[in-house]
This record gives C-alpha cells, sequence and structure tokens, in this order.
C-alpha cells in the first residue's frame, strides 16, 4: 500500500518528462526549419520556399496518419516541426513584399 503513491508520482514524473522532450524536440525542429528557410527562401525565393513548405506540410500530415510505429511517427513530427518554423519564417516576409509599401505596415 505504501508503494502505490510511490509508483503515481514517478509515473507522472516520467510523463512530465517524455513532455518535455517532446516540447524541445518541437521547438528545435522549428528553430532549425526558421534558418534553413531564410537560406532557401534568398536562394530560390518566396515563392518556391512556400509550395514546398506546403508539400512538406502534407506530406507530413499523411505520414503522421498512416505511421507505423512511434519511431516513424516521432521523425515525422520533427519534419513538421521544422516546416512550421519555416513557415512562420517566410510567411510574413512574403506579405509583406505581395502588399506593397501602403499597405505593409498596417499588416
Amino acid at each position: 500500500m505504501i508503494d502505490k503513491p510511490y509508483r503515481a508520482a514517478q509515473d507522472r514524473r516520467c510523463r512530465l518528462q517524455r513532455v518535455r522532450r517532446k516540447s524541445v524536440r518541437n521547438v528545435g525542429g522549428a528553430a532549425v526549419g526558421a534558418f534553413l528557410s531564410g537560406y532557401v527562401s534568398d536562394r530560390f525565393g518566396h515563392r518556391i520556399t512556400l509550395s514546398s513548405l506546403a508539400l512538406v506540410f502534407v506530406a507530413g500530415a499523411i505520414g503522421a496518419a498512416v505511421a507505423p510505429n512511434v519511431e516513424i511517427m516521432i521523425a515525422i513530427r520533427l519534419l513538421l516541426a521544422i516546416a512550421v518554423g519555416g513557415g512562420s519564417s517566410t510567411v510574413p516576409v512574403f506579405i509583406a513584399e505581395i502588399a506593397g509599401s501602403r499597405y505593409s505596415a498596417p499588416l
């Protein structure tokens, strides 16, 4: 009976550690995506970068839906985190470019 509360607390700590690792992986992937998309946008343009990111999002969604095991799901989620980081750094610049100087400040 004394061991039961200890096990429950230990299970909560293990779950919390898994959540932390997952969060760090997602944030790290987003940071990598933001850095990489800046280079790709400068080299190939914003439209091609955004089209590529859209393909990565679609492939990641399909891959996450049909992932056969946890390891592949983790890899796909990391790929999606990279795409999120790329989109978050590319989309605002693209919107500012196409909006023109009159409308870019309020955006």
